[in-house]
């Protein structure tokens, strides 16, 4: 088992591992500029070993500036301590109600991001978006307003090998996904998550889970928003 690294942007890289024991890929995000990097979601603390040295062919632990966790679970923000071990001046951003139980857990202090709340790194915008209930009630997505990459968390997932883009329409599979698992506890907020961000320019799907998506974005979201589950 390794991780499998893909340049989504100039300045954007995924990290995807797949597991086979629970069929699903986990990915990170690592956005580069001038040299620092933002980190978008952990991954799993057992699996920090196998992720660090892919990180670090392109940027050292103690380069990374920042870290996003989307949401409160393992695969958001459990490696967070070995992270936090290796660089102390990591700034760590959640919601308000994710950053008390972060704060909590690792006794560290978390900058709340705000819904809407641009974060700059070097030339690059970060923005977090709210969208509670979507699989969390804590949650948010991170749109990188440069390259217009949405960091999309749990929403647009796909269940199996999750690496690089992918080739062709997989809306099926993501209905697949949210059927099989029940991973959504809410439709009427994954709906209006999906409104939220129909307002947006989005160019890159960045999901945590399953292939990255740079086509018929709009297609997605119309797509998502019109299942009956």
């Amino acid at each position: 088992m390794q991780y499998e690294v893909t340049q989504l942007t100039e300045s954007v890289f995924k990290f995807s591992l797949f597991v086979e024991q629970v069929g699903l890929s986990f990915n990170q995000f690592l956005v580069m500029s001038d040299g620092l990097g933002v980190l978008i979601e952990t991954g799993h603390r057992q699996y920090f070993p196998l992720l660090r040295p892919k990180i670090e062919e392109i940027c050292p632990i103690s380069n990374i500036s920042k870290i996003f966790v989307p949401h409160f679970e393992g695969d958001e923000m459990g490696a967070l301590g070995e992270f936090i071990a290796i660089n102390k001046s990591i700034q760590v951003y959640a919601t308000p109600l994710c950053s008390f139980s972060l704060g909590d857990l690792f006794d560290i202090t978390v900058n709340k991001a705000q819904d809407k709340q641009v974060i700059k790194h070097g030339k690059l915008k970060l923005r977090a978006i709210h969208v509670p209930q979507v699989h969390q009630w804590d949650a948010m997505v991170v749109l990188e307003e440069t390259t217009h990459t949405l960091f999309s968390s749990d929403m647009f997932i796909q269940l199996g090998d999750g690496n690089g883009f992918a080739e062709h329409n997989i809306k099926t599979e993501m209905e697949t996904a949210i059927r099989k698992t029940g991973y959504l506890p809410s439709v009427e907020y994954f709906r209006k998550a999906l409104l939220k961000l129909e307002n947006e320019k989005i160019e890159i799907l960045a999901p945590m889970h399953g292939r990255s998506i740079n086509e018929d974005i709009d297609g997605y979201l119309s797509f998502l928003k019109q299942l009956d589950f």
